[in-house]
């Protein structure tokens, strides 16, 4: 019972008070609405679906984007959880280039997912593999590149290698 209420507390569900008892928390349904019961592999699998096609649409749909060049520049000296926000908002981003707001609805709910306790911890572990923020800044800009020259093929090559090494440094192959 206490590891079940611990994880409950984790999730921002229930909020213990000392000498009165656990109570539900303040937003909790909206949150039992917004938490999954899906894995990091389930999130990687849809990734892995929907993000090369994204990047050839962006790449079909825009060009050179200000945002984007930002968040590359900010992820150059950026770590931990700033590295990871860029990440997230690098990914976002691309997703509203295609101008499909469904789309970029999809991006968003994804980013979402990734701040939940299970990913977070996950994302945690795979910055200590030595260099990958390096790669993966270098993956993000061959992605960036595509889109802004139009290369719609090269965008979704680069994005479904970028989802691939993702998914080995998190150990989930």
């Amino acid at each position: 019972m206490r590891e079940a209420i611990a994880a409950l507390q984790v999730a921002g569900m229930i909020e213990t008070r000392p000498g009165a008892g656990s109570f539900v928390a303040a937003g909790a349904a909206e949150r039992s609405r917004e938490t999954h019961d899906s894995s990091p592999s389930d999130l990687l699998e849809a990734r892995a679906l929907l993000e090369p096609t994204v990047a050839r649409l962006a790449a079909e749909r825009s060009g050179q984007d200000a945002e984007i060049e930002r968040l590359l520049a900010a992820m150059e000296d950026a770590s931990g959880d700033a590295w990871n926000d860029c990440d997230r908002r690098f990914h976002q981003r691309i997703a509203a280039l295609t101008g499909n707001p469904v789309l970029a609805d999809l991006a968003d709910r994804i980013a979402a997912v990734m701040d939940e306790p299970l990913w977070q911890r996950l994302r945690d572990d795979s910055i200590a593999v030595p260099g990958r923020t390096t790669i993966h800044l270098a993956e993000h800009r061959m992605i960036y590149e595509a889109i802004a020259e139009g290369d719609a093929e090269a965008a979704e090559l680069y994005a479904a290698q970028h989802i691939r090494r993702v998914r080995k440094y998190m150990t989930l192959d």
